[in-house]
């Protein structure tokens, strides 16, 4: 078993980025190029630097806020595998297999020895698991994040449609991915989670088209539109990333759809990414939810927080203030 095993279960000691392997211009561009292929991870030469591993305070030099490195902090253990909740949804899922499913070819064993077996985390935090006795786990504390939500103000003066229509929009914004006792990891993932979904329900209430088809209202934005407000937030383009993200819309009664100009493989690059145009996307709710609320009751709560706060909507929208309603 090797000593120096980073808290995802990385080995620090064979892999090509910590401060006793690289040491060379040729070492960084050999580097440089293999983790183009095998990592899909692009930094040119100059910008690698030495690393002392993540289990160093001061000479951990990649991801220092790495999600699975601060739960381990969270919960004072040396690597994941001491926890309870191993192995969780975010442990590390970096394996031979999926590089070469990716690739569609076999990868060198010398290849894979220092550009693969280093991150394989699982199957290395799996090793120190097995070793580990009853008395070595620690319980995982979990953690919650206060959302902020602001009440319904139920004395506004509405109609009960219209007070229903917003008081289950207040409730779709309340409950769309809570951060409620998670691991430190996860409640991280969520948090950029919840806020692509927010800000993507906020856009369409603000810049959407409302487009009547066949006795149904969808709101419609497009691709350029998409990019420009949504880009800062993690896998915004990420084909994958953006589908797994409209699943969870579809679960609580929204539905998010993407339709290209001409063909899905004409919108999508050789990495998987969304393209900045031709194509467009479409939000409609289900039909529980249209019996409750309407597209017609976001448009006119975002809009009212756009033309008073401007920038700063966003912060609102969030906490699912409603209070501008009453004006």
């Amino acid at each position: 078993m090797y000593e120096l095993v980073g808290k995802c279960g990385c080995i620090c000691e064979i892999c090509p980025l910590y401060k006793d392997n690289l040491l060379t211009d040729e070492d960084k561009i050999n580097t440089s190029q293999s983790c183009g292929k095998y990592l899909n991870w692009n930094p040119t030469p100059e910008k690698l630097k030495q690393c002392w591993g993540c289990q160093s305070e001061e000479g951990f030099k990649y991801l220092p806020k790495c999600n699975m490195r601060m739960c381990a902090l969270h919960n004072k253990i040396e690597s994941c595998a001491y926890c309870s909740s191993f192995p969780c949804e975010d442990s590390q899922r970096f394996s031979r297999e999926l590089v070469e499913m990716r690739l569609g070819v076999s990868v060198p064993e010398e290849d894979y020895l220092k550009f693969i077996k280093p991150w394989e985390g699982a199957k290395n935090l799996e090793e120190i698991r097995n070793s580990l006795s009853e008395e070595d786990i620690v319980e995982m504390k979990p953690i919650s994040v206060d959302l902020k939500i602001v009440k319904f103000p139920e004395e506004m003066k509405l109609s009960k449609k219209e007070k229903t229509a917003f008081r289950t929009l207040h409730e779709i914004i309340e409950t769309v991915e809570p951060l409620k006792d998670l691991s430190y990891a996860r409640v991280e993932v969520r948090k950029e989670i919840r806020r692509y979904l927010i800000k993507l329900l906020q856009l369409f209430g603000t810049t959407g088209k409302l487009v009547k088809e066949h006795d149904k209202e969808h709101l419609e934005i497009d691709s350029e539109v998409y990019f420009k407000s949504m880009k800062g937030i993690r896998f915004y383009s990420s084909l994958e990333g953006v589908g797994q993200r409209l699943e969870l819309f579809e679960n609580i009664g929204i539905n998010i759809e993407l339709f290209p100009e001409k063909s899905l493989d004409d919108i999508i690059t050789p990495t998987k990414a969304l393209r900045k145009k031709g194509w467009k996307m479409r939000m409609s709710f289900g039909e529980e939810k249209i019996k409750q609320t309407n597209v017609k009751a976001l448009q006119e709560y975002a809009q009212k927080l756009n033309e008073k706060y401007g920038n700063k909507s966003f912060r609102y929208f969030n906490k699912a203030d409603m209070r501008i309603l009453e004006d």
